[in-house]
């Protein structure tokens, strides 16, 4: 048995003990270095598609998030399906959930952010000449077509954000909540600033620190956050990496075995 897949079945151990202690279905979110910086892409949405189709549409759903974020409006979509799903959906940061990954993460009905987890402002980030820029870059450009481009762009992903967060936030809540969110507030400059929990709170979102009152679920989550900073991804895995069991959450039998399988998404 290859190593790699040894670590695949430590992490479905893993998803399988804290789906049990949760009572709700995991689904990873990860970013995969060795593949496009692991950025969010329209296969990431393909791929997250056919994760969430395959739980109950009533299901409790928990999405653990380490990704640096990739094209806004791919993380929007992911956001958007989140946000018009029926049952309870909850994001876990375990570390940083960053630009389109923040989309996702804000797309949940509940946010976990662990002691030292952050989120960050959305850059949007869009395909100029075959290569991943930024719009808010592109504003400093002298041709008007491309910082027309890319106003647009900053445009779409105001009008994303506050569809994503119009159900949590109403009024000036909302556009203080926007406005720090695209850097618009004049008081951070920097696309790469890290936004943490108690400033997300006073921004009027509430966020909480653990799942529950279970010191060994947020252990567990942890455990599996490092599994997957050390497994040994290439390039042929997807840009960002999704697993789930396929079967409904995970119960334990009378003679002590679980039931679930893990879904690896791989590209051969």
């Amino acid at each position: 048995m290859g190593k790699n897949y040894e670590q695949l079945l430590d992490r479905q151990e893993l998803i399988t003990r804290i789906e049990q202690k949760s009572h709700m279905k995991v689904i990873t979110f990860f970013r995969n270095n060795h593949n496009q910086s692991g950025m969010i892409t329209d296969q990431t949405v393909d791929d997250f598609r056919i994760a969430i189709n395959n739980v109950g549409p009533y299901d409790p759903v928990m999405i653990i998030i380490d990704s640096l974020g990739g094209l806004t409006y791919s993380g929007y979509s992911i956001a958007t399906r989140l946000s018009r799903r029926t049952g309870p959906t909850t994001a876990v940061v375990p570390e940083e959930a960053s630009s389109a990954a923040t989309m996702v993460a804000l797309g949940t009905k509940r946010l976990v952010m662990f002691s030292d987890a952050c989120l960050s402002p959305i850059d949007p980030q869009y395909i100029y000449k075959n290569q991943y820029v930024s719009a808010l870059d592109m504003l400093n450009k002298r041709d008007r077509v491309i910082r027309a481009s890319a106003q647009r762009q900053i445009k779409l992903a105001e009008e994303n954000l506050r569809a994503v967060c119009g159900t949590k936030l109403k009024d000036k809540k909302l556009d203080a909540f926007v406005e720090r969110f695209l850097l618009k507030d004049k008081k951070h400059s920097a696309h790469a600033s890290k936004i943490f929990s108690d400033e997300i709170t006073k921004l009027g979102l509430k966020v909480k620190k653990e799942i529950g009152q279970s010191t060994q679920l947020t252990n567990d989550i942890k455990a599996l956050h490092t599994l997957y900073k050390r497994h040994a991804f290439t390039v042929t895995d997807p840009p960002t990496i999704i697993e789930y069991t396929r079967l409904p959450i995970a119960t334990k039998s009378s003679d002590g075995s679980t039931s679930g399988r893990v879904k690896y998404f791989k590209i051969v």
